[in-house]
């Protein structure tokens, strides 16, 4: 028994673990750190976790070697020497952002015994800013840092010019650990395709169906309710409508010459990326009724379907949207509908009735294994989940919907008013396009608002951020479906079944693939959409059983939303503080808003009718019983949309107004 010479006071603890800093690998050099940095990329030799496959984990490897940078969102990892209880760690970590005066945001720490690493937890909202570099301080009474860390934390050894910024800010300190690290620029890669794109001759459309009259009933269905959007087996509500046309236009292809095909991002001699090929993208579009005086010009509003959906999706907002007089129009995302690896068309999408209606059949799964390349393709050298080809995905993903609002605002789209006598005349007005989403479209969409020229703004609906330390380890759904592959190929050990024991943000692997996919994830993206003087309104479901509330209001810290509350029929946000205001709200220049819809589920803005399988406020994650029915408030997330886009396209901020159901 120690005691001290002053006041009878105990001794302070020994530390028992120190933080290494050898700067030869992961093994013994915190994550994220500069120490990695070498000519402007990460020089990652290798990522060694106990029980991952060599293959996957050296792909990972290569993918973290093409960064420039930390991502926006990570914990940080310190590999220890010596024993520490498992679980979380007494002490705090203090995350700097080295160029500002700000002192900092304190997270929690927590101790993985398997690993031997101390883990410093995000703090709770913070996502970091691109280009910035940043500390990470650590103070802890069971953790001291090596002589090695000691040295270049006073100036001396190989990495001492790496840790030299955060030395005025830990003069008066006594650091247990501290990493340094610059966050990469992960959006400049998406611009720079966005602008060899828009070099080449806008669009024209190509038509190749037009639905009218009978026929559109035949095609859309007729159904018994008056609601809009899925729900009704006998088809989709669309007494608004005048008519459906499909056809495509044509979008380079940075990734193959021959698409679709898995493939990556090159670049020629100056570093600009390489158009590999062009690629007939697919498009639905439709119009509102055809007044008695003829067609005006047309405004048009774009809405991004969902993941293993397609531009059959269109029509869910399309009747509610007529009625407002927008035309709508969206696509098949990469890898999604007639963009897919198999496409098969055998019977109607709405009705189910025999025969080929001019859409791909739904296929559940069939765009999500391409997407996240769960299969890789042997014969072309891709592995299974090689996230090059994910993140390089993303990116096309994104690109494609600049395309497609470049070819609303500046395309040929007179081969609609040919196609058809009724369409004789019709013109669109491409200014002050407001974009649309739900699910997947909103996740891309984030980037697509962000990146895509003359865009006014979004509306994005149940999307996210940080999609594997956020999204995965919150979502009962994509954790069933993703977690048993990730454990088969890069850590059998990731456990996201309950958080309040082992934290998602807690295991290295999953900070990893978040790394590796920042130049496509939402994060990197939504800072830059406030900054443009864009507009978006985010909605979520309450316990979004898909892409959890976590990840939702994550993006809308990194967006600077502001928590909106309606006169009913909504709820503050759980997980991150924001600013909050009652609707009616605007910005005052532009608006950036989040409005929690409650009761709701994920498919809200598509289908007026679900079902609820998981006890809310997740994770752990507890089925029901039963499944519960909720009855979504699809109307009210469409007025809410027609409403911010009005506001949009007269030139002012967004408005988010005081609607109810």
């Amino acid at each position: 028994i120690a005691a001290s010479a002053c006041g009878g006071d105990p001794a302070p603890a020994t530390p028992r673990a120190e933080a290494l800093l050898g700067g030869t690998g992961m093994a013994d050099t915190p994550w994220p750190s500069d120490a990695f940095l070498k000519d402007g990329k990460l020089a990652i030799a290798d990522v060694k976790i106990e029980g991952g496959q060599p293959g996957p984990l050296s792909t990972l490897a290569a993918t973290l070697s093409e960064l420039d940078g930390a991502p926006t969102y990570t914990s940080a990892f310190f590999p220890t020497r010596g024993e520490l209880p498992d679980g979380p760690l007494e002490g705090s970590a203090r995350w700097l952002n080295l160029e500002a005066s700000h002192p900092g945001h304190v997270g929690a720490l927590f101790y993985r015994k398997e690993t031997r690493e101390v883990v410093a937890l995000p703090p709770r909202g913070v996502v970091l800013d691109e280009g910035r570099p940043y500390a990470v301080v650590v103070e802890s009474p069971s953790l001291a840092p090596s002589p090695e860390m000691r040295d270049a934390l006073e100036g001396r050894g190989p990495l001492a010019g790496v840790y030299a910024r955060v030395a005025p800010f830990v003069r008066d300190a006594t650091p247990s650990a501290v990493t340094v690290f610059t966050v990469g620029r992960h959006t400049r890669m998406i611009e720079a395709m966005r602008d060899v794109a828009a070099q080449r001759k806008a669009p024209a459309a190509v038509v190749t169906k037009v639905y009218a009259g009978a026929a559109l009933d035949d095609f859309l269905g007729r159904p018994s309710t008056t609601r809009p959007g899925l729900g009704d087996p006998a088809g989709v509500v669309h007494d608004r409508i005048e008519a459906v046309i499909l056809g495509t236009f044509e979008a380079p292809s940075f990734l193959s010459a021959t698409p679709p095909a898995l493939g990556r991002v090159e670049t020629d001699a100056s570093g600009l990326p390489i158009v590999k090929g062009v690629e007939a993208i697919p498009f639905m579009l439709t119009l509102p009724k055809k007044p008695a005086s003829g067609w005006p010009r047309v405004p048009i509003m774009i809405f991004q379907h969902g993941l293993n959906a397609g531009r059959s999706q269109v029509v869910t907002p399309a009747n509610d949207y007529a009625r407002a007089g927008y035309a709508t129009i969206g696509i098949d995302a990469i890898w999604h509908g007639d963009r897919g690896k198999t496409v098969v068309d055998a019977k109607h999408n709405f009705t189910g009735a025999a025969g080929p209606d001019g859409l791909a059949d739904a296929d559940d799964f069939g765009a999500s294994i391409q997407l996240f390349d769960f299969d890789g393709d042997p014969a072309r050298g891709v592995g299974p989940l090689d996230g090059r080809y994910v993140r390089d995905n993303l990116r096309q993903a994104i690109v494609d919907l600049a395309e497609l609002v470049r070819f609303v605002r500046e395309g040929d789209l007179s081969p609609v008013a040919a196609a058809d006598p009724l369409l004789a005349g019709i013109a669109f007005d491409g200014q002050h396009v407001v974009y649309t989403s739900e699910s997947f479209g909103s996740v891309i969409g984030a980037g697509g608002v962000a990146v895509a020229q003359g865009l006014a703004g979004g509306v994005l609906s149940v999307g996210g951020g940080g999609l594997f330390l956020a999204t995965l380890p919150s979502s009962p759904q994509f954790n069933g479906l993703v977690t048993p592959l990730l454990r088969a190929t890069f850590d059998p050990a990731i456990d996201v079944s309950d958080p309040s024991i082992l934290p998602g943000e807690a295991q290295r692997s999953l900070a990893l693939l978040q790394a590796a996919i920042a130049p496509g994830d939402p994060l990197s993206f939504a800072p830059k959409i406030a900054a443009q003087g864009k507009n978006l309104l985010l909605l979520q479901a309450r316990s979004d059983e898909l892409i959890p509330n976590q990840a939702t209001e994550l993006l809308a810290v990194a967006a600077g939303a502001t928590a909106v509350s309606l006169p009913s029929g909504s709820e503050p946000p759980r997980f991150v503080t924001l600013p909050s205001a009652n609707a009616p709200f605007a910005g005052a220049s532009s608006t950036i808003a989040l409005v929690q819809l409650s009761p709701a589920l994920h498919t809200m803005f598509t289908g007026f009718t679900g079902e609820r399988r998981y006890m809310p406020d997740f994770p752990p994650f507890v089925p029901l019983a039963e499944p519960e029915r909720v009855d979504n408030p699809i109307e009210l997330a469409h007025a809410l949309a027609l409403a911010f886009a009005a506001s949009v396209r007269s030139g002012g901020p967004g408005r988010v107004e005081p609607l109810t159901r």
